[in-house]
């Protein structure tokens, strides 16, 4: 769309995001809920930061010459554009649902402050707002979980993996396995390592059969960082896998955690009182790509466990996993290989 909607509903012109962002837009569960309108899809304009320094940023979006590594995987591979975060929310109960195929109905993100060390391992685990399915009301549980995940099948099968992000699993929302017990243990440790070892990890040749790969703050999109140095970051880490013989047999699926409080006008389907939230990009970038595609298959955080689930025969983690549309429905296994596309690093202002 070219087009947004205001809460009067008269249609404006989105405007041109800039690269950097002054501040952060609204985007947790209340954010999400303002934003939507029951499904109106017009109040992005009344959150916190969609007006900065004069300018329209929630009702804005990128030029394909500002995005041009995203432009560029989404025309050449296959772009999912019915993806939509699991949680209406913000991005730690969206990063419990990779791991673990279920949110256990958190809506928020750890508090009160999640800078400060939380998580099973930690002295205090904090606290975290989650629904409550039977009163219908928020209530408040611990930032721990024993539940499975899909590290704990992979390593139960024998098929290798690793979590690469942020190595301080305890202060940042967005490694969410610092949430289960395990990577506390010695037996856990060897599948966990700093996002700056995947590069290496594929030049030796010692990537798994399954990876996450997470970025740090500074490199993820989220404001007030630059776009530019984000996509750079991408960029390397892509480049290394297609310049590698793990190239043809690989698929990467390049996703964001939650909407950022940007525009859409895209209804998410609703199936219970949490989700979905919001469409997020997503880009399915393998041999197996169906070329040049835009797959209108709805899809969610778990479509991506199902996928790993389906291709390496394993159980399933809960009954959502188990009902998932697998994101493998991008994939034609029987067509000629799609040859890499290595891209050039863009010079960042």
């Amino acid at each position: 769309t070219t087009t947004g909607t205001l809460p009067n509903g008269q249609l404006v012109p989105l405007a041109r995001t800039p690269i950097t962002l002054w501040r952060d837009i609204g985007h947790g569960r209340r954010a999400v809920r303002i934003a939507m309108n029951h499904g109106r899809m017009n109040g992005f304009a009344r959150l916190a930061g969609a007006v900065q320094h004069g300018h329209s940023i929630s009702l804005s979006q990128y030029y394909p010459a500002d995005i041009r590594g995203y432009w560029s995987y989404a025309q050449n591979f296959t772009l999912a554009d019915h993806f939509f975060s699991t949680v209406a929310g913000p991005s730690y109960p969206n990063h419990l649902v990779l791991i673990a195929g279920t949110s256990h109905n958190v809506v928020g993100n750890p508090g009160p402050n999640w800078r400060q060390s939380w998580g099973c391992n930690a002295v205090n685990p904090g606290r975290v707002r989650a629904y409550n399915q039977h009163t219908h009301h928020i209530h408040v549980v611990t930032a721990c979980f024993h539940t499975p995940t899909l590290g704990d099948v992979l390593q139960q099968q024998g098929i290798s993996w690793i979590y690469f992000a942020p190595l301080s699993f305890a202060r940042l929302i967005w490694s969410s396995f610092a949430s289960t017990p395990e990577p506390g243990t010695d037996a856990w440790k060897q599948h966990f390592a700093s996002y700056a070892a995947f590069i290496s990890a594929v030049r030796t040749g010692t990537l798994p059969a399954v990876s996450w790969l997470v970025a740090p703050a500074r490199y993820n999109d989220h404001p007030p960082h630059s776009i530019c140095t984000s996509q750079n970051w991408l960029d390397r880490q892509l480049n290394a896998v297609m310049q590698s013989s793990l190239w043809n047999s690989t698929a990467m699926i390049v996703t964001w955690d939650e909407f950022g409080g940007f525009y859409d006008h895209v209804t998410p389907p609703s199936f219970h009182n949490i989700g979905f939230g919001p469409r997020v990009p997503t880009i399915v970038i393998s041999p197996y790509s169906r070329a040049q595609i835009v797959d209108h298959t709805v899809y969610d955080f778990a479509s991506i466990l199902r996928f790993v689930e389906n291709q390496f025969h394993l159980p399933r983690l809960s009954a959502y996993d188990a009902q998932a549309t697998s994101i493998g429905r991008a994939l034609d296994l029987q067509q000629k290989p799609l040859p890499p596309l290595v891209l050039p690093l863009q010079q960042c202002g």
